[in-house]
């Protein structure tokens, strides 16, 4: 079962539990619905976030024109602290989805007549185009939207003290396991 839950203007949006009624759901907070009624839904990688001078400059334009616009990734409890970094509200509740099943779950809750899905990679591309929405990456949005690159590849995150790590989802994981950096030791 899916529900949307739509705040009233003045309310703060609070984020709902994954299950309601023992059933699973995907919860779409909209934090003031009549401001916005556009025609798309947008959902940024957050590899392609990443890649913007100013992310939450790009989620405060997007909103302009989208009705729904938030950030996934298959690594769910990284975009928290994204999102925290940025001062960007999400209004995709990800409750440890994977993008595949985020991208799916949206598209239910969704009634938009587009949905678009800015990616990072190749991968990105495909699952776009898997789970039927269009896609860009992040260069090709900037250019149609006007916003500003940072200047550094897309999946790159400075990382803790400054050292450079890839953020690839499952496949950056395993890299980084078999490089000897994996994100799973202690050490």
């Amino acid at each position: 079962m899916i529900y949307i839950r739509r705040s009233v203007p003045g309310e703060v949006p609070q984020r709902l539990c994954d299950r309601v009624d023992d059933l699973p759901t995907i919860v779409i907070l909209v934090p003031d619905p009549h401001d916005r009624d556009g025609e798309l839904t947008l959902a940024v990688t957050l590899d392609a976030a990443r890649a913007f001078a100013d992310p939450a400059a790009v989620v405060a334009d997007a909103r302009r024109w989208s009705r729904y616009v938030g950030i996934v990734d298959d690594d769910p409890a990284a975009v928290e602290p994204f999102l925290a970094a940025h001062g960007i509200d999400n209004d995709y509740a990800l409750d440890g989805r994977d993008k595949r099943r985020a991208l799916a779950a949206i598209e239910a809750a969704s009634y938009t007549p587009r949905r678009v899905l800015v990616g990072a990679s190749p991968e990105d591309r495909r699952l776009a185009s898997h789970v039927g929405w269009e896609f860009l990456t992040a260069s090709e949005a900037a250019t149609t939207a006007g916003w500003r690159l940072s200047g550094r590849p897309a999946d790159e995150d400075p990382g803790e003290n400054g050292a450079n790590r890839t953020n690839g989802g499952v496949f950056g994981r395993l890299r980084a396991a078999v490089d000897g950096r994996s994100p799973w030791s202690n050490g």
